[in-house]
């Protein structure tokens, strides 16, 4: 399913447009484009917004970097035009799309990036050797209720919606190789979720 990145602002709130994401720019969307899935994000520097089916769901970074640069990468093929309206003035074309949103430095040592994965949104934070990732904090502004499920998944209830973080999957490298480290979501207060990492060393990569 292909992921449509660039200048929210271009598209307005049109549902036939892809939202999407573009370097230097404070206001940011995604949409997965596909008959099965109703997901959009909208990205600024202190979180995003998921949205479905009538609900959302506001996820910020706490206590994160504001200065962050937000960066979009692997460019798409494809371009896309917006000819809406009668004037010419107000028409898009040849806009450039991406698949990647990444945040660098949005914790110390810390990027966070974004992108498509099947029916959802990915996310991966890149913790740099010496980083500690217990900075890592996302509170749900507008939750109603926030768990971890007997599978290890993030369970968000927000307007009469249940939203599902898959539990997280946590490695450092050895060379070349993945290894697998044991984590866990950490619930630190009744909006604000963090990792623990079992046997952590900040020195690894």
């Amino acid at each position: 399913m292909p992921v449509f990145l660039g200048e929210s602002h271009w598209f307005g709130d049109h549902a036939c447009a892809p939202r999407a994401v573009f370097p230097k720019s404070t206001r940011l969307g995604l949409a997965l484009r596909g008959q099965a899935s109703a997901l959009r994000a909208f990205f600024d520097r202190g979180g995003i917004i998921y949205e479905a089916h009538g609900a959302k769901v506001r996820v910020r970074y706490a206590h994160a970097n504001l200065h962050a640069s937000i960066e979009a990468g692997e460019p798409l093929s494809a371009r896309i035009n917006l000819l809406l309206g009668e004037s010419a003035r107000d028409w898009r074309q040849d806009i450039p799309t991406y698949q990647v949103l990444r945040y660098r430095d949005l914790y110390t040592g810390i990027d966070l990036k974004y992108g498509g994965e099947g029916d959802g949104i990915k996310s991966e934070f890149i913790v740099r050797p010496g980083a500690d990732p217990e900075q890592i904090r996302l509170t749900y502004d507008n939750a109603e209720h926030i768990s971890v499920d007997g599978q290890g998944n993030l369970i968000v209830r927000v307007q009469g919606a249940e939203w599902r973080d898959d539990a997280p999957v946590i490695f450092r490298l050895s060379g070349q190789a993945r290894v697998a480290v044991k984590g866990r979501y950490s619930l630190l207060d009744a909006n604000t979720v963090g990792f623990e990492i079992d046997g952590l060393n900040p020195a690894l990569p």
